[in-house]
């Protein structure tokens, strides 16, 4: 469906123009144009095509190799296409690449007149005659075989390529080239694009700086990948890493596409990509040019493939200079830096590292004199490394960029109250750093430069020389805003741990003493400090809660203590997990034994600390104290103190997000019911006031009541805040019209987005809201009829091991919670149910369990629940997203839906024979349940980055299962072999699944049948609504609707028919 491109664009000035002919005469053959906010300029190709380029259909298969020109872009090409064609060199492998790839914008260059002379051109060669016809056809234009994926390379910038890119689920991997070795390669590749394009190489870079050669500007082209880096669909490499570490590179990329490969699969795909070999391999140095007449000078494609090799071509020491300052007043605007891998100062005799200045960007040379020098880096801080004389040992060279972090000193009060605590503690100032005031020693207000720039034990890190060929462990006690500047940038892994406030100021309590001589400190005054944040490194709260929001970064790595204590062995698995490092059962079972606090306490490996290499204190604590949960009750904490400090944790968690795990009770204030009405005799003291405490700020905790000794949950209620409004009468009135039957129950629009619901929402939407969740929960979240049940059993399956034939043939809707759907049933309504299935005993068992609401369920503690729903995420229990459970979202194309739940009405309701055109009316005014469609989607679409949120289209499920069952898989964690998604794809095949009992009977199979039945499972096809009511009246209305509603919001369907 076609949308106009909202880029605006503006043509060249005739200054412009002017430029570009003097120093590449040959060039001008189209007009040019400046694209976008950042002005990239291309030809008039991109305007002539750019509502093509914006609306073309992206297949989550694709792999997009993106880049400036000159910048690996060949190189890259065949490491991927290799790597995800199982190394196939010698086979299709030798067809040229040009043709394995789409080259996206370059067939837009010919129109129809030049077409028919490239064809003229190769007409004698059958073969070049036909691979021209496919090549130099537009992408938008080609009819895309389905079965096959498809490699496309681009010079685009990202902004420019089609809109749905980053959120079909496509793979992209972009390359960026340090801006000297690509411009000197670009000077070679013009004088071989243009016969008369003897072009003077300054000229050339002065273009560049003048964002006067396509697709510049070179920085803004980078910087919109850098932004993506993070993107777990994105793959951002430099080409100074794919060269210098080619083995790394191909590993990564591997890892990223999801293709492993042998160590000897890597070998032989290294020597293949040496390029000397490469430069020998028609297959990929050849490119659209051999379609073409040859000029005068014909220069190879692939050239040197080397690094830093700019310095042997044209920079002269006056274009280093004039080169060297641009670079250095772009990188105060850009964020990206480049590897640098090689001495770029060797020439130039330099001092003793002690002797090195500390301004920004100088060296102090054996000269005497200051020389300003430019070097890349990854980092903004480490502009580079050079060996000097001395040795050949490396120093490194940084820029020093001024902390803004803001500071105040700590008030006399304050020095006050913490002298009286803890006398021994102020050896030096305090102050109180950032926005959250941060409390640390001067210390940090003296390094804080260093400590932001940072790119053996007692030297300072940013005074170390760091071996470049050693993994480097780092440990802090910083909060995350106050640490290196480059840290949530740079790719490193980064693994936060929290710890209960109680326990961790009892451990704290005894270090102090161990710290301070004469600090032999009153916990509670301590316990005051830390209400009042003057105890390092606090506020507790932000510390953790900086973290926190972070936990959904592919490179941070959350976790409580508790946890750790408690799980080891899943503690361990997740750890390993996060680092790329499998281990094997043995090994974890090793690591736990050698982690075993009593194990560890004997370890002097780890249980000395900085205070070994200083005089020893008269109070000496072992650094390894208890490594227990909740043992603070067994130390301070009495019942006055409790109070307090329940009373506090209460008022902070009100604040605060995150929540710890409970794995013991404690005592204090919040009224509770067990599920069971309390017996009259006041055995248990009528209702006892309990305080749990849990990762969930529903869940409270858990007790044993007097009840058989069974669990019930106990819940902290909360007031739903989200807000209702009825619908009005003219809505009503427009219900009863289409679906005569179905206004048995009041409806209400619930939130911002007025999703509309029965009542039954309103009478349980603080039991929905604080709902305990469980992070082993598995929930499906769809809008009716959108493939939830093919959905259910897929998953259900995956993680049952494909127990088809034994726990499989159990209903699905006993395997799943239906979460709202037991809300529409009362107590009469539930008997009436009782009372139809009491002749099957089955049915009757069955009935009690699937019809009890979700909240009031004596839930299994050692099983995995698994729950489906059709309300929004926005409506559902306020700790969905945070508990860590797994939420897999199904979307279904709007017509397609309609129609299935036309017929799902017509099942519903006796006197359903709803008119689908009204039906339809009754979605645009957002009238059915749980409409508005476009917002239930959106809310889940926006989700689609959260590692915990499976975001898939119905259309993908089914006409690719195997693909779709694999990700799930990988999703899930729960690894299948081939044979195991082989018989999945027959178990889900529409027609056997039709015949299934167990996924084919839903809820009505427990009620009086309707007048008419239709099957719950019907066709599973995908577009094959206009085989049903749409009419040209009625398509024109559908299509003109969607089309509104696209410029509303980002998601899109895939487009197969």
């Amino acid at each position: 469906m076609s949308v106009k491109n909202p880029i605006k664009h503006e043509e060249f000035s005739s200054e412009e123009y002017a430029t570009i002919k003097k120093v590449i005469p040959g060039f001008l053959d189209t007009k040019l144009y400046k694209f976008g906010g950042k002005k990239f300029a291309l030809r008039s190709h991109y305007l002539n095509y750019k509502d093509e380029i914006y609306n073309f259909p992206i297949r989550n298969s694709d792999i997009w190799i993106v880049t400036l020109p000159r910048s690996g872009t060949t190189l890259t090409q065949e490491m991927v296409w290799q790597i995800c064609n199982n190394l196939d060199i010698d086979g299709a492998g030798r067809e040229y690449l040009v043709k394995r790839y789409t080259f996206f914008e370059y067939a837009a260059r010919f129109d129809e007149d030049e077409l028919k002379k490239l064809l003229e051109f190769n007409k004698d060669d059958p073969k070049k005659f036909q691979d021209a016809q496919e090549i130099f056809t537009k992408p938008w234009d080609r009819n895309w075989p389905q079965d096959k994926q498809r490699f496309i390379k681009t010079h685009l910038p990202i902004s420019l390529l089609p809109r749905d890119l980053l959120t079909s689920g496509c793979k992209i991997i972009y390359v960026a080239r340090s801006l000297k070795d690509m411009m000197v390669s670009r000077y070679y590749l013009n004088r071989k694009q243009f016969k008369d394009g003897k072009t003077n190489f300054e000229e050339l870079w002065e273009l560049m700086e003048k964002n006067l050669c396509i697709p510049f500007p070179y920085w803004d082209h980078i910087q919109e990948a850098w932004e993506l880096r993070n993107n777990k669909n994105v793959l951002f490499m430099y080409y100074e890493d794919i060269v210098k570490f080619q083995k790394e590179a191909i590993l990564k990329t591997a890892q990223f596409l999801e293709k492993p490969l042998t160590d000897s699969q890597v070998d032989k795909l290294v020597d293949h990509l040496k390029v000397d070999n490469f430069k020998k391999n028609d297959a990929v140095n050849k490119d659209y040019k051999d379609f073409m007449p040859k000029h005068d000078i014909e220069i190879e494609f692939v050239r040197k493939g080397k690094v830093d090799s700019a310095k042997e071509e044209f920079f002269d020491e006056k274009l280093t200079k004039r080169a060297d300052d641009y670079i250095e007043k772009m990188y105060k605007k850009y964020e990206f830096r480049f590897p640098n891998y090689t001495s770029q100062i060797a020439e130039h005799k330099l001092a003793q590292s002690t002797q090195l200045t500390k301004e920004p960007c100088s060296i102090a040379t054996s000269l005497g004199a200051l020389r300003k020098l430019m070097f890349c880096d990854r980092t903004p801080a480490t502009i580079g490394q050079c060996k000097t004389h001395f040795k050949l040992h490396y120093t490194t060279i940084t820029m020093s960029v001024k902390n803004p972090i803001t500071h105040e000193e700590i008030s006399s009060e304050e020095y006050a109250l913490v002298r009286k605590v803890i006398p021994g503690f102020l050896d030096a100032k305090m102050y109180k750093f950032g926005e959250k005031k941060f409390a640390l020693r001067s210390y940090y207000l003296n390094n804080k430069d260093e400590i932001y720039n940072f790119p053996e034990i007692f030297t300072r890190a940013w005074d170390r020389n760091w071996p470049q060929d050693k993994q480097r462990f780092i440990k802090t006690h910083l909060p995350i805003s106050l640490l290196p500047r480059d840290l949530l940038t740079s790719g490193c892994k980064i693994i936060y741990v929290a710890r209960s406030p109680k326990d961790m100021m009892v451990s704290r309590y005894y270090f102090s003493r161990k710290l301070f001589k004469d600090g032999i400190t009153n916990f509670e005054g301590l316990w005051e400090l830390m209400e009042k944040n003057l105890y390092l490194p606090f506020p507790y709260w932000d510390h953790i809660q900086e973290a926190w929001e972070l936990r959904n970064t592919k490179n941070v790595l959350f976790m409580y203590y508790e946890d750790i204590v408690k799980f080891p062995k899943e503690a361990i698995l997740k750890t390993a997990q996060f680092l790329e490092k499998p281990l094997t059962d043995s090994q974890v079972d090793k690591l736990v034994h050698h982690l075993k606090v009593d194990n560890f306490k004997k370890n002097d490996a780890v249980n000395k600390d900085y205070k070994d290499f200083m005089p020893k204190h008269a109070l000496e604590i072992e650094f390894v104290r208890k490594g227990k949960v909740d043992s603070a009750k067994e130390e301070f904490f009495d019942e006055k103190l409790t109070k307090r400090a329940d009373d506090y944790i209460e008022e902070m968690y009100k604040k605060y997000e995150f929540r710890f795990p409970n794995y013991t009770s404690r005592k204090e204030p919040c009224s509770i019911a067990t599920s069971r009405k309390a017996p009259s005799d006041a055995s248990l003291g009528a209702l006892r006031k309990l305080m749990f405490c849990d990762r969930t700020p529903a869940t409270i905790g858990q007790c044993k009541t007097h009840f058989k000794l069974q669990y019930t949950t106990i819940t902290m209620s909360v007031k739903n805040p989200i807000k209702h409004e009825e619908f009005s009468s003219e809505e009503y009135a427009t219900i009863k019209k289409v679906i005569p039957g179905f206004s048995d129950t009041k409806l209400y629009k619930f939130g911002g987005k007025k999703f509309a619901l029965r009542s039954h929402y309103l009478n349980y939407k603080d039991e929905i809201y604080n709902f305990p969740i469980r992070n082993s929960d598995i929930w499906i979240v769809t809008l009716p009829r959108s493939g939830t049940t093919l959905t259910q059993e897929m998953v259900w399956q995956i993680c049952n091991n494909l127990d088809i034939d034994g726990a499989g043939r159990e209903y699905l809707v006993k395997r799943y919670t239906f979460f709202e759907y037991a809300a529409r049933f009362d107590e009469d309504q539930l008997k009436k149910l009782l009372e139809f299935n009491k002749d099957n005993p089955k049915k009757f068992q069955d009935v009690q369990e699937i019809f009890t609401k979700p909240w009031d369920r004596n839930w299994p503690q050692d099983k995995q629940r698994f729950i489906k729903t059709h309300l929004p995420i926005s409506l559902l229990p306020r700790d969905l997203l945070t508990s860590g459970c797994k939420i897999i979202y199904v979307a279904r194309s709007l017509k397609d839906m309609m129609v299935s739940r036309y017929y799902l009405n017509r099942k519903q309701f006796k006197d359903g024979k709803t008119n689908f055109e009204e039906l339809w009316e009754l979605m645009e005014k957002n009238l059915c349940i749980s409409f508005p469609y476009w917002d239930h989607i959106q809310e889940a679409w926006e989700l689609r980055n959260n590692k915990n949120v499976l975001f898939m289209y119905y259309e993908d499920i089914v006409k690719f299962p195997k693909e779709t069952i694999l990700k799930t898989a990988q999703f899930l964690e729960k690894p299948l072999t081939d044979s195991q998604v082989d018989k999945l794809v027959d178990h889900l095949k529409v027609d056997n699944f039709k015949k299934n009992d167990a996924v084919n009977k839903d809820y009505q199979d427990f009620m009086p049948k309707s007048a008419i039945e239709v099957e719950f499972v019907r066709k599973g096809k995908v577009d094959s609504a206009k085989e049903e009511f749409f009419d040209e009246k009625l398509t024109k209305r559908a299509d003109d609707y969607i089309e509104e509603m696209y410029k509303k919001y980002e998601f899109r369907f895939p487009n197969y028919t």
